[in-house]
């Protein structure tokens, strides 16, 4: 809901306190909740509004706050690996509708189809990126 209310957002995003505050909570949440390394693959298609939504308001707060410590990269590498996992299950997601395509109906109604036009997961896929590019450009300026 708050990614689609500017108001909300920039609440978020211009206050410090807010910030840091919904930072901790989202990246505990994306961390330790909804991207458990032991996740199928699937799971990714159950949660793709939610993890959408998620990342899109961390990515605001990354992107306008990410001067600050509690922001700062190398305090959050769980994240890069939870943003790594989302992107392979979406990849495998991807992949199983052409694996299925040759099982019987039987077989395949008792998985989840995932269609290639699925705009959810086309979302998904283009705000994870997105995230996961700003992160590593942000890494990029560390001291060696």
């Amino acid at each position: 809901l708050l990614t689609t209310i500017d108001k909300g957002i920039q609440a978020i995003v211009y206050s410090s306190k807010a910030g840091e505050e919904t930072w901790h909570l989202l990246s505990d949440l994306m961390c330790n909740e909804l991207c458990q390394g032991d996740d199928p693959p699937f799971i990714i298609q159950e949660q793709k509004t939610v993890l959408a939504s998620v990342l899109a308001v961390m990515s605001a707060v990354f992107s306008s706050q990410a001067e600050l410590d509690y922001i700062k990269i190398e305090k959050n590498t769980p994240l890069i690996s939870s943003l790594i996992q989302v992107l392979q299950h979406l990849e495998d997601c991807q992949k199983k509708p052409a694996e299925n395509s040759e099982r019987s109906d039987a077989e395949e109604s008792s998985r989840p189809v995932i269609s290639e036009e699925d705009l959810h997961l086309k979302i998904l896929q283009d705000v994870c990126c997105e995230f996961l590019s700003n992160v590593l450009l942000e890494m990029t300026k560390l001291p060696v």
